[in-house]
């Protein structure tokens, strides 16, 4: 996450200018795909998600492993996607709580998942379908 807020009491005009130029950047990512400004569009825009991988390009990353580990109808943590033994090695581990919330939001509304809310983020579950 890039948090251009950091620099906004400095009152130097080429500091100015240059967070103009690095928002100006991240806008023309959000237009193709590559990054999310925190609290969406209308938000300050001061916080953004770059993202190497778009959550569609995530969520097609977890549900080829979650079909090539046979994890089909079964629930499953997101501890177990991010952090668990099964999934060292993949691109998605360590990936960031909120990244992989919009990933299997992906796959929920492909109809391939349902999100099982938890007391906290590692305990939030997820269903996968056929």
């Amino acid at each position: 996450m890039l948090d251009t807020s950091t620099y906004s009491d400095l009152s130097s005009t080429t500091l100015q200018q240059q967070i103009q130029a690095l928002q100006d950047i991240i806008e023309e990512m959000v237009k193709k795909g590559t990054a999310e400004w925190e609290g969406g569009p209308k938000g300050s825009k001061t916080e953004a998600y770059l993202y190497w991988h778009t959550p569609e390009e995530w969520a097609n990353l977890i549900w080829n492993w979650i079909n090539e580990t046979g994890q089909n109808d079964q629930i499953v943590t997101y501890y177990e996607i991010a952090h668990g033994e099964l999934a060292e090695g993949q691109e998605f581990y360590d990936i960031d709580h909120n990244v992989l919330d919009k990933a299997l939001n992906v796959l929920v509304k492909r109809g391939n998942a349902q999100i099982f809310k938890g007391t906290d983020e590692d305990s939030m579950g997820v269903k996968f379908f056929q």
